[in-house]
């Protein structure tokens, strides 16, 4: 019985002494380069009828340009990739600029015109707090949209937002601790008829956006921000004939530090590998993105996206080069001849093309989709003049780059 007793006080006492308290702050490290990745798992459509289902992901790359008095200058770009399910590559949507300054607090400095980020001060950590599991705090942040497409608005749509934020204590994934922090947040923003200038007339009139957002983050002490995400969303478009369009949907995202690239190095070894598959035509030259080679020699069906018979041989030789870089991504940009006074005229053709190298290195087990970014110029790059059928040829290629970040 006295045994017992001590077992019960020695409980007492352990329950008394409080779980030792953590702060959160933002780290920076000039110089520092990272990308994050979310893939987004969305359905979308009017409530009243059938939602399509649509793949999306988001590659959003930035560098730690300036650090001062705590707070970080991040500089990058952003993109999105839109795709059906089970499709093979598919084509990136224009690259949003990124430019901001972020606190040790989470607190955003970002210009009037900047689209990205979309979810500005999230998570927001209070100054002098040390947090305990269980405890909960609520901050002012902004959710960002661009409803240029939706409502014809170009500039960004800014929404203020009130999170309430709980500290749910340190979870192990994948063999690595994390603290665990969960976020809430729910809006209704009325749309100003001032923003349905440029809107179509022959539609209804949009009049409100709502959303709801519960989202999971795992902070990474080390790094001194969050090193992935998982969340669930609904979007609510109202218009005016009061019909709804939704987009809801998963989401899940993870931060991978790019190392810095070699370019010289990366530009040499490429060299010898295309040597010795007798591929020495293809071009090799660096980028401020990274390591490009531009390869004019593949041939297409004129006019179109089909490869001629007879290029798997040297497909797969590049493929096989392109494999041996795992840890970068890969960017694919196709480019056209311009035989018109516009430019653009060849811009779907030179996207088709690009998707087409880049479905050949999907199919053939080189690259994952996810890796790789699919873009079309048209005939607003060339190489050289469009005068001579030599230099049409040249103009016409796809530039496969090995990405630093």
């Amino acid at each position: 019985m006295k045994k017992i007793s001590q077992i019960l006080l020695f409980l007492v006492f352990i329950s008394l002494v409080p779980v030792s308290a953590l702060q959160f702050r933002y780290t920076y490290n000039k110089g520092d380069q990272y990308r994050f990745i979310s893939r987004v798992y969305q359905e979308h459509g009017f409530e009243d009828g059938p939602l399509e289902k649509t793949q999306l992901v988001n590659r959003m790359t930035f560098k730690v340009a300036d650090v001062k008095d705590g707070r970080g200058h991040l500089e990058g770009g952003q993109q999105t990739s839109q795709s059906m399910p089970g499709a093979e590559a598919a084509l990136w949507s224009k690259e949003y600029p990124i430019s901001f300054w972020r606190d040790a607090f989470g607190i955003y400095e970002v210009g009037e015109s900047h689209f990205v980020p979309m979810v500005r001060n999230v998570p927001y950590f209070p100054k002098d707090r040390d947090f305990q599991p269980g405890e909960r705090w609520f901050g002012r942040g902004e959710e960002v949209h661009d409803m240029s497409k939706q409502i014809g608005y170009p500039k960004p749509f800014r929404i203020p937002i009130s999170v309430e934020h709980e500290y749910v204590g340190p979870v192990q994934k994948n063999g690595k601790n994390y603290q665990h922090i969960r976020v809430l947040y729910k809006y209704s923003q009325f749309v100003p008829k001032a923003f349905l200038v440029n809107a179509p007339k022959d539609q209804p009139a949009a009049q409100r956006l709502r959303g709801e957002f519960n989202q999971d983050i795992y902070w990474d002490e080390e790094l001194g921000m969050p090193a992935f995400y998982k969340e669930t969303y609904k979007i609510f478009l109202d218009f005016e004939n009061r019909r709804t369009y939704v987009f809801k949907g998963e989401a899940e995202a993870e931060l991978v530090e790019a190392k810095p690239m070699d370019k010289q190095k990366v530009e040499d070894d490429l060299r010898k590998k295309l040597e010795e598959k007798g591929l020495s035509d293809i071009k090799v030259m660096r980028s401020a993105k990274g390591v490009t080679l531009s390869i004019d020699n593949v041939q297409f069906v004129a006019d179109s996206a089909n490869i001629l018979p007879g290029q798997d041989e040297k497909l797969k030789k590049i493929g096989e080069i392109i494999q041996s870089y795992p840890d970068r991504d890969i960017a694919l940009v196709g480019h056209t001849a311009r035989v018109s006074d516009n430019p653009d005229d060849g811009l779907p053709l030179s996207e088709l093309r690009a998707k087409a190298l880049a479905d050949y290195l999907v199919k053939g087990g080189f690259r994952k989709a996810e890796d790789l970014i699919v873009e079309g110029r048209g005939a607003h790059e060339p190489l050289e003049s469009n005068h001579t059928s030599w230099g049409r040829a040249k103009n016409r290629r796809v530039e496969i780059t090995i990405l630093e970040n």
